[in-house]
Parts: structure tokens; C-alpha cells; sequence
């Protein structure tokens, strides 16, 4: 049960659970025994499991909440497998610079520009389609380029190194 204290004072957590303090003192000098409603009201409160505080074999954060936060350490583990390397670090400068809400805001913005795309007429649309395709194609081909580019620049340089 003093592990359940966290900092505070006897006074202070026998108020909380609402128990006298002789009470509360009583479990600890003098060896007495919490009855059932008791430990069952402690649990509730402090939110750990019964187990854990009658015999301290399950580990406090075992609790309902820090299951739930269990819960969603391992959702997000799982989207990070099935991103790339590149995503990942992405979704992190994120959340380390702008924070959950600034992820959330981004989220909103591009749904809001799918919103919009599906409003254009039809014949727009496919010429914003078209657009966006030959942007890629252009950033391949930049790519491509700047690669055939170092290429030939590493052959020149190892002809005049000969």
C-alpha cells in the first residue's frame, strides 16, 4: 500500500481514500488487516488491481489505465512497421515539432483539400490529376538526371586522375 502513496503524506491519502488516519496508521504500526470493501475502494481510487494490492504479484501499472496506455504504445509500434523509413521520420519531426496537434492539423488540412478536389468538375479534376503526374515524372527525371549527372562527372574525374 506505500508504494500507492507517491509522495504524499499519511494524512493526506488517508483523507483521499477515506479512512481515519488511526485507521490507516493502524495498518502500518500496528500489523491490522483492511477489510475487503476497503482494499476494493483503494484499488478504485489509486485505479490498480485488486491482485496487485492484496499480493503484490502483478505489477502496479497493470492498471486499467496504463493498459489502455499499453494499448496504444503497441497500436503505434504496429503503424510504424508498416511505414518506410522516410514516413516515420516524417510523422516524427511532426509530433516532435509541432506537437499531436499540429499532426491533427495537418490531417484536417489535407482532408479538407480531398474535400475540395471531389467538388471540382470532372474535366478539372483530370487535369489536376494529369498535373500531379507530370510533376512526379518531372522529380524522377530530376533525379534520374542529377544521377547520370555524377556519374559522368566521376568518369571524367578518374580520367584526369589516370
Amino acid at each position: 500500500m506505500r508504494q500507492l502513496f507517491r509522495g504524499r503524506n499519511l494524512r493526506r491519502v488517508a483523507t483521499e481514500w477515506g479512512l481515519p488516519y488511526s485507521t490507516l496508521n493502524n495498518y502500518f504500526t500496528k500489523g491490522a488487516k483492511p477489510g475487503l470493501d476497503v482494499v476494493e475502494n483503494i484499488c478504485n481510487i489509486e485505479n490498480v488491481s485488486l491482485e496487485w494490492l492484496i499480493t503484490g504479484k502483478q505489477d502496479i501499472k497493470s492498471s486499467p489505465q496504463s493498459s489502455k496506455v499499453d494499448e496504444l504504445r503497441s497500436a503505434w509500434s504496429l503503424a510504424f512497421e508498416f511505414m518506410d523509413k522516410h514516413e516515420a521520420e516524417t510523422i516524427l519531426r511532426i509530433l516532435l515539432s509541432g506537437g499531436a496537434r499540429g499532426l491533427i492539423r495537418l490531417a484536417e488540412h489535407e482532408a479538407s483539400l480531398e474535400e475540395a478536389f471531389m467538388l471540382l468538375p470532372p474535366e478539372l479534376k483530370e487535369r489536376a490529376i494529369n498535373l500531379i503526374d507530370a510533376h512526379v515524372e518531372a522529380k524522377k527525371g530530376a533525379s534520374e538526371g542529377r544521377e547520370v549527372n555524377s556519374a559522368d562527372s566521376l568518369a571524367k574525374e578518374a580520367k584526369r586522375a589516370g
